[in-house]
Order: C-alpha cells, then sequence, then structure tokens
C-alpha cells in the first residue's frame, strides 16, 4: 500500500520539474510542525521519498537532517498506518546516506514487538531496523530476527527470511545460528514464506555438497506446497545436476524421476519450470534419456496454444533455443538460396488436421534487410490456404502461427475424392520475402519515455520467395 502511494505520486509528478531544496524545505517545515494533518504529512514524506528513488544526490548533511525530521514522525501521535510505512521506507532510503541512524533502533523495536500493531506495519519496521542496523550491530537484533522468523503471520515471517538473505552477505555466522527457525519456516504453510525459506537455505549451503544434498532430499520428502518453491527447487536440482556429472548416477536419475513427476503437476508454472530444466539438462548432456526429453518437448508445445501470453513466450523461446542443438525434436531448415536471409524453425515434426502450425524467423545473423514477409499455407488436394503477413524491419525474430483445417472442412474443401483415414494431405508452406541490399538510414526517436528506432521513409525492396512442402497426417 505504501509503495503503491509512491507510484501514485510519482505517475502524479511525472513529466514536472521536482526542486530538490523546495522538497527539503518543505519537509523540514511540515515535519517540525506541532500539528500536521496526517494527508499532508503523507504527501510531503511520499515527494522526499520519490526523489531519493529518482537517484537524487543529498549531500551528507542534507541525508542526515532530512533522516532526523523524518525520525520525528515516530513520535507523532496518530498511529495511522500508510504514515508508519512510508516512515520506514524513507528511514530505509537515507540509511546509507545519513549518520548516526542507529538512533531510531530503539523506535523500530518497540513497533516490530507491539502487538497492536498490523502484521503489515511490523514487517516493514523490521525489515528498517535490519537495514539501519551495521554487521556490529546484528547480534543486538538477533533474538527478535529469531522470534519473526516464526511469527504466525506470513509478513513478518517472509520479512525476517528477505532480511536475513541480504544479512548473509556480511554476516553468514548469524544466519547459521538461525538454521532451526528457517527450517520451521520451511515447513510453513504460507507459499511466500515457504518460498523465501527455500531461497535462504539453498543460500547459506551452496558450497557445501552434503548439505545441500541433505536439502534436497528434505525438501523432496516432505512435498513443497509452494509453485514458487518446487520452481525453484527444480532450479536447484538442474544446477547440481549439470555440476555433479552424469546423468546415469543412481542420486542423478532419482532428481529427474522428481523433476518428471513435476510436469503433472496442477500448476503451469511448475509444469513449465519442469519441462524447460529436462530440455535444458538433454540441451547440455547427450546421455540424457531421449523418451524424457521428448516428453518436456511435447508439454511445452501444449504451453504453445495457451490462452497465457507470458507461458506461449517462455516456451517457444526455450524451444528455440533448443532447436540450436537438437534437429530430433524440432525441425530446422535455412531458408536463402542467395545470401543469408533467415533461419526457419518448425516447432513440430508431424502435422493433423486442426493443428497450428508454430514457426519462429531468425534474422540475427541476416546480411541482407527484410521489411515484410508473407506466410501461406496452400493444400494441393483441396481449395484452403490461409496466410500471415509481418513486417520484420528492425526485427531479429518473428514467429508466425498457420492454422491446419480440421479433417471436416478438408474433406469438405476437396474438389477430387476426398481423402481417406489413414491417407495424406499434401501442403505447401510459402514464403514471400521483401528484402533489401543496401541498409536503411537509422533514425533515432528520444522522449522521456526512452529511445526508439524510426523504420525508414523508404526502401527498395525486390522479391524472393521459397516453399516448403508439408504432410498432413488424416
Amino acid at each position: 500500500m505504501a509503495m503503491d502511494m509512491v507510484k501514485d505520486q510519482q505517475a502524479n509528478l511525472d513529466g514536472e520539474s521536482i526542486d530538490k531544496v523546495r522538497v527539503l524545505e518543505e519537509a523540514k517545515q511540515c515535519f517540525m510542525a506541532t500539528s500536521v494533518k496526517t494527508k499532508k504529512l503523507v504527501d510531503v514524506l511520499t515527494k522526499c521519498i520519490f526523489i531519493l528513488l529518482q537517484g537524487e544526490q543529498l549531500t551528507n548533511a542534507e541525508a542526515t537532517d532530512l533522516f532526523f525530521h523524518i525520525t520525528r514522525l515516530f513520535q507523532y501521535k496518530d498511529r495511522d498506518s500508510i504514515l508508519r510505512r512510508l516512515t520506514y521506507i524513507g528511514t530505509k532510503a537515507l540509511s546509507q546516506q545519513a549518520e548516526n541512524v542507529y538512533v531510531v533502533t530503539s523506535s523500530l523495536t518497540t513497533d516490530v514487538n507491539s502487538s497492536k500493531d498490523d502484521s503489515a506495519v511490523r514487517a516493514s519496521a523490521l525489515r528498517a531496523l535490519c537495514q539501519v542496523s551495521d554487521a556490529s550491530n546484528l547480534a543486538a537484533i538477533e533474538g527478535y530476527l529469531k522470534q519473526s522468523l516464526v511469527d504466525k503471520h506470513p509478513a513478518v515471517a517472509s520479512a525476517a527470511l528477505t532480511s536475513l538473505i541480504r544479512i548473509a552477505q556480511v554476516n553468514s555466522e548469524l544466519v547459521r545460528r538461525c538454521t532451526t527457525e528457517i527450517q520451521e519456516a520451511l515447513n510453513s504453510d504460507s507459499p511466500m514464506v515457504q518460498y523465501h525459506a527455500l531461497a535462504l537455505r539453498y543460500l547459506s549451503c551452496k558450497n557445501d555438497r552434503l548439505a545441500t544434498l541433505g536439502l534436497l532430499d528434505t525438501c523432496m520428502n516432505q512435498g513443497l506446497k509452494s509453485p514458487l518453491a518446487i520452481c525453484l527447487l527444480i532450479r536447484i536440482i538442474a544446477r547440481y545436476i549439470s555440476e555433479s556429472g552424469s546423468p546415469n548416477d543412481d542420486e542423478t536419475k532419482l532428481y529427474l524421476a522428481y523433476i518428471r513427476n513435476c510436469m503433472n503437476h496442477r500448476s503451469e508454472m511448475v509444469e513449465y519450470e519442469a519441462a524447460n530444466a529436462i530440455v535444458d539438462i538433454g540441451k547440455n548432456d547427450s546421455r540424457t534419456e531421449k523418451k524424457v526429453v521428448t516428453a518436456a518437448v511435447g508439454h511445452l508445445r501444449n504451453f504453445l496454444s495457451s490462452s497465457k501470453p507470458a507461458l506461449r513466450y517462455a516456451s517457444l523461446r526455450c524451444l528455440n533455443e533448443s532447436s540450436t542443438t537438437s534437429t530430433e525434436d524440432i525441425r530446422y531448415w535455412s531458408v536463402h538460396r542467395i545470401g543469408a536471409l533467415c533461419r526457419l524453425h518448425l516447432l513440430n515434426k508431424r502435422y493433423k488436421p486442426g493443428d497450428e502450425i508454430i514457426g519462429l524467423l531468425d534474422f540475427y545473423d541476416s546480411k541482407i534487410s527484410c521489411a515484410k514477409y508473407t506466410c501461406m499455407l496452400q493444400c494441393e488436394e483441396c481449395n484452403y490456404y490461409d496466410t500471415k503477413n509481418e513486417f520484420t524491419v528492425g526485427l531479429m525474430q518473428s514467429d508466425f502461427v498457420i492454422s491446419i483445417p480440421r479433417e471436416r472442412e478438408l474433406l469438405n474443401s476437396s474438389p477430387n475424392e476426398a481423402p481417406t483415414a489413414g491417407s495424406v494431405v499434401h501442403a505447401v508452406l510459402s514464403f514471400l520475402f521483401y528484402i533489401s541490399d543496401s541498409d536503411y538510414q537509422k533514425a533515432l526517436y528520444e522522449d522521456k519515455v526512452g529511445t526508439i528506432e524510426l523504420g525508414p521513409i523508404e526502401l527498395e525492396t525486390k522479391l524472393f520467395s521459397c516453399d516448403f512442402p508439408l504432410a498432413i497426417h488424416i
């Protein structure tokens, strides 16, 4: 909620000139006043956080003064939760620039232990407490961290775990002393807490092979409930397999079997992560069972027809990367006769009525500019055809989808004898490219959003065509 207010304020101020000096002066007057409305305090504090998050450079004196002005809000009578969470955010943003930030430790520890506050306020206070504590003061807050790790509120436990992930970079011994509490958090019913606990446990033992094996066995046997935690576990297993040796070892076969079982998980996220891991392992080691990789590729192909764009894109990217090393599961052709134009990837070997021909044109190594292409599927035994047009100026890749008619449409549209079950309908996938031998002059346009490349005003092109035969099995 507090960060949402900062984003809303940023949207309102976008395009306006914000004077740092004016904001700091307004903050001083507002925070030092004896009676100010909460809404005014929230607006001024949001402006301060806005300029800090935008990278505005403050001098040491300015940062220290602003920090101590913000700390006065801890004594404010109105215990508004939004104002307090914004206070914590401002405290964290200034903790690396201001001096003597430890003075707020007492106020933060009071808020962390307060049973009257909601879990979001306590979690924000804990994150701020860990941020303002340096390496020499971490031992003093160890008790609060252990207590928060087993808190019944997931937001508080998750805040403690993420804070320990940051602390692990400067004090790994403190994390080691919290192993019991972290293991208890790993058994939590909260998906968020379970995910963060697994990330912290792996961070603390990733350099110890025996400890990593123990963590993997524990997580596989207990049955993680969080889809995010399962995805992270799959990545840990895949990394261990790639670093430890042959997939034919009994130990590694057990891990591969776990990943295969995850491909049948009810969560699409877990199913994709498992299929992606198996394809990646098979790409790096040819000794992986072919039927396992084939099953994983089949799952990824199914995702290409998903209604979720992110899932379709992730599957297409994985299959595209796999096609560079595998010629058995994904067909590959080079689409050029004169010069290097592009490469075509078709993500299937066998087609039947009702399928979709999904392909990818790769212009990465092209020496010729392609302005546009037209792809057409035409069946020789019937009057059916489908087309796809795409402008590709400045693109490195372009994907297309061509629909194959259903069996009834094929039978009804055939002018001659209708195809019978088990027969093959011959089709042609035709490409027409509008290409240019000379590079066009690139024009860049800059605005507050970023820099974009404009297409050419005019471009001399010529036509280049090629055909690929396909068989549709009835």
